[in-house]
């Protein structure tokens, strides 16, 4: 798919600078967020994100009862004040409206400014119960704008063209929080122990000290935060196209599925509160300081490595920040169902132990990146803001209920704390199958477009091109499409698809006509405007290879449609060729997938199969079985051989129907397979029963490695400045 602008001719790549299959292979690139520019800006995000708490909820954790005594207040009325910051639950939707309207600098910038004042009336002036919920009631109207934009602002400091890398941004995000915390808190710490007998004085001066730790915090977010421009559409305001954006989000299952694993991930982080130090203390007798000092390596130090390891796990092994949490998820209920299994004695305390720590680790690793799917929708940048909104009122909404819940469970079994906590346990165990249950990354036609136009929108916007030279868009699909709807006709290339009219969804989504054709003559239109004049003379046969094959055909640089657009289907050729395994779709037999099973039947490529949906980990199998092809190995050469030697006999066959003097390959494949390919074919056509009176050329594509992208833009240019007869149809 591609949106064109006037017309105008790519140049063309030589096929002898084409790499080889081993540099095909991923890279591991430095994160968009690292590079020089982005690096201060994401410190200043991730830093202003913990140190607006620093003075208050960053001091629940170790430092609750000091806190309480500083404030003068009971432990139901501190319980009391974190409910009315609970509030910012029901906040995060209609701050959505905000995160869209307003720039993520200006709202950080308000957040610690009001911050900063409240907290200096809260330790200095001493004031009455009533004034202190009032405050905390301001402050979770702050959190439910300010932390969707901390999130927000590190996803737009970790977008690339790809948007790779969000998920170590969103760890590192954590980890830069966690390290904070522990550090503030840590000098409180130690300035108690050197000063036990002044433990108010000391806590009031170190929350004063990190209120006003927030003026730098200011200065370093005007001086090194972007100014992120706001999306909207001419003459709608801002503030309609804010409400739109979050009426558009909150319309979005992927939005509310993502939201929902969050919450999952947020409640077992409540959990772990409880079944952490209270839990070894109240149950296996540990003392205070044994219990403390577990506490605090179990969710401060834990906290912190989990943040990095978390973040390059999910964007360089899962290469999604989604399927991060659903493993880590699984690892807290697998951890928490075998702690239910095992005996509650003293014998048993070091294995707990050891499962507590897994089930914290597994915790933190879907926390610190807790938000990340949200970033990873490829939602157009006018309603992030919304989306991230949406999902933190869904992440953290646990917190109004989780800590009532495990207080109200430990306080009926205040006799028997053992059984209280199994039920946590359980709950825990419970609360994260479904969360690994959530299927987030679950594809439907209307998510896939959504995402396909948010792509166009960022290329457009990042190629300072003009809107107003954009003519139209193409949708090029491989196997059949029909011609009525311009829907797939066929569900073996894109099953639960069939029938769904993608360019009309896609058309509506970027206001503009989306035309849908087959990607073979959406490849053959594009070579002809690549090779302008050279093919105008030419009978062409354009041999795309990719999953499966296909074939484009055009006489005399005019294209041949057929009679639904849908000339060159090879399957029963190529069925014909080589047989087909059995639940084969017929003429698979040269599918990079299906090549890659029978180097791993013939024990070519030993080791665990990928998945034929896992299409990254099966381009990387492919290009090592290339690779070991090329490098000697005859099993791997002969399987390619073979492939080699159908694919000319189905090159000849289409040059002996059509007379043709021109074979072009190309396709994403292409360049592996050509070292196999190119000479079969050559041989092929070489014999005077395909060649008949005249040479045959076989050449590389002009279009380089974008077949399909150069295909589609020139589809576009064909249909609007190529002149046709009256009657004919552009089928």
């Amino acid at each position: 798919m591609t949106a064109s602008s006037a017309p105008s001719i790519p140049s063309s790549s030589s096929a002898s600078s084409r790499p080889s299959a081993s540099s095909h292979l991923p890279a591991l690139r430095r994160p968009p967020f690292l590079r020089r520019g982005r690096l201060l800006p994401f410190l200043t995000i991730a830093l202003s994100g913990e140190v607006i708490y620093a003075n208050f909820e960053a001091f629940k954790g170790s430092l609750l009862i000091p806190l309480q005594q500083t404030l003068g207040i009971t432990q139901t009325q501190f319980g009391l004040l974190m409910t009315y910051l609970g509030l910012a639950m029901f906040l995060y939707v209609p701050a959505g409206w905000v995160n869209n309207r307003v720039r993520v600098r200006t709202i950080i910038l308000g957040g610690l400014g009001w911050r900063m004042v409240t907290s200096l009336i809260l330790f200095v002036v001493d004031p009455p119960f009533a004034v202190m919920g009032v405050i905390a009631i301001t402050w979770a109207v702050v959190d439910a704008i300010m932390w969707p934009a901390v999130a927000n602002g590190v996803c737009i400091l970790a977008a690339d063209r790809d948007r790779k890398g969000r998920g170590l941004a969103m760890g590192l995000l954590e980890a830069v929080r966690r390290l904070t915390e522990f550090v503030l808190n840590g000098i409180v710490i130690l300035v108690l122990m050197l000063l036990p007998d002044s433990t108010t004085t000391v806590m009031r001066g170190f929350a004063i000290a990190y209120a006003l730790l927030l003026v730098p915090m200011m200065v370093a977010v005007v001086r090194y935060v972007p100014d992120t421009r706001i999306a909207t559409g001419e003459r709608i305001s801002h503030s309609v196209a804010a409400l739109k954006g979050l009426l558009h989000v909150l319309s979005l299952p992927r939005i509310w599925l993502a939201g929902i694993a969050a919450m999952a991930v947020y409640w077992c982080d409540v959990n772990l509160m409880y079944i952490s130090a209270p839990y070894v203390q109240q149950v296996f007798g540990a003392s205070t300081a044994v219990a403390a000092a577990f506490g605090i390596f179990n969710v401060g130090l834990i906290a912190m490595l989990a943040g990095i390891i978390s973040g390059v796990t999910a964007d360089y092994v899962f290469k999604s920040s989604t399927r991060m949490m659903m493993v880590a998820l699984g690892f807290v209920a697998v951890a928490c169902g075998i702690i239910l299994t095992l005996p509650v004695t003293a014998a048993m305390i070091v294995p707990i132990v050891g499962l507590l720590i897994m089930v914290a680790l597994a915790t933190f690793l879907g926390k610190s990146v807790i938000l990340a799917p949200i970033g990873e929708l490829e939602l157009p940048e006018e309603i992030d803001g919304s989306a991230m909104a949406v999902g933190s009122l869904l992440a953290y909404a646990s917190i109004l209920w989780g800590y009532n819940l495990d207080g109200r469970i430990l306080d009926g079994h205040a006799s028997d704390p053992a059984a209280g906590y199994r039920i946590i346990f359980i709950i825990t165990a419970s609360v994260a199958a479904v969360g690994c249950a959530t299927d987030v990354d679950s594809e439907n036609p209307g998510s896939a477009m959504a995402k396909v136009a948010a792509m166009v929108q960022r290329l457009v916007r990042d190629g300072s091109i003009d809107e107003q030279r954009l003519v139209g868009a193409c949708l090029a699909l491989p196997g059949p499409v029909d011609p009525a709807t311009g829907a797939p006709d066929s569900a073996v290339w894109l099953p639960g698809w069939a029938r769904v009219p993608l360019g009309e969804i896609l058309g509506e989504q970027l206001r503009m006509p989306v035309p849908v054709v087959k990607d073979t003559l959406a490849a053959v239109i594009g070579e002809n405007w690549v090779r302008a004049g050279e093919s105008l003379d030419s009978t062409m046969v354009f041999v795309y290879v990719g999953t499966g094959t296909g074939l484009g055909l055009s006489v005399n640089g005019d294209p041949v449609r057929g009679f639904s657009g849908n000339s060159g289907e090879v399957g029963a050729m190529m069925t014909a060729l080589g047989p087909n395994a059995p639940g084969e779709p017929p003429g698979m037999a040269n599918d990079p997938a299906v090549l890659v099973e029978r180097a791993h039947a013939l024990g070519i490529q030993p080791g665990p199969l990928p998945s034929r949906s896992d299409f990254v980990a099966l381009e990387r199998r492919f290009a090592e079985l290339c690779s070991l092809a090329g490098g000697g190995d005859e099993r791997a050469d002969r399987l390619l051989g073979g492939a080699a030697e159908r694919m000319a006999e189905l090159v000849m066959m289409a040059t002996e129907l059509l007379d043709a003097d021109m074979v072009v390959f190309g396709g994403p494949y292409w360049h592996l397979l050509e070292p196999w390919y190119a000479p079969a074919v050559k041989r092929a056509v070489r014999r005077p029963s395909a060649r008949g009176p005249h040479p045959v050329s076989v050449l590389s594509t002009a279009m380089g490695d974008h077949v399909g992208a150069i295909g589609a833009a020139s589809v576009v240019h064909d249909n609007l400045y190529v002149p046709r007869a009256p009657n004919s149809t552009d089928r």
